[in-house]
């Protein structure tokens, strides 16, 4: 009967300890400063930003709407660099909280072009 007891309690106790690794993983946000583009991801009736995302280095962050992320609403188009906490859903998604950020210049390679064209 003993055994039968120890068996049940430890089975029961791993499922719990693996099934709280996984969760405590999802919330633990991590701090980070990106470098990207914002970009709008949804827009109100008249064509205005309601939500943005960050996209650095080829990877996408939602950018939570709350704090210093509503101010990024504005500047959709603009390079920021982004200082923020960012956490990870299960399907892989990151959200950052953005905690501060700073509009950067970013240089044009491109040169400009005279282009003459003659009639005939």
């Amino acid at each position: 009967m003993k055994r039968l007891f120890v068996y049940i309690t430890g089975g029961s106790l791993l499922p719990a300890l693996l099934l709280l690794t996984p969760v405590s993983y999802l919330f633990a946000g991590e701090q980070v400063t990106i470098e990207g583009i914002v970009y709008a991801a949804n827009w109100d009736d008249e064509g205005n930003a309601t939500a943005v995302v960050i996209v650095a280095e080829g990877v996408e962050y939602i950018v939570a709407d709350v704090g210093q992320g509503r101010k990024l609403l504005a500047l959709v188009g603009e390079t920021i660099k982004a200082t923020g906490t960012v956490e990870v859903d299960e399907e892989g998604e990151k959200t950052i909280t953005v905690t501060s950020y700073k509009v950067i210049a970013v240089e044009s390679e491109a040169k400009e072009e005279t282009i003459i064209i003659e009639e005939e």
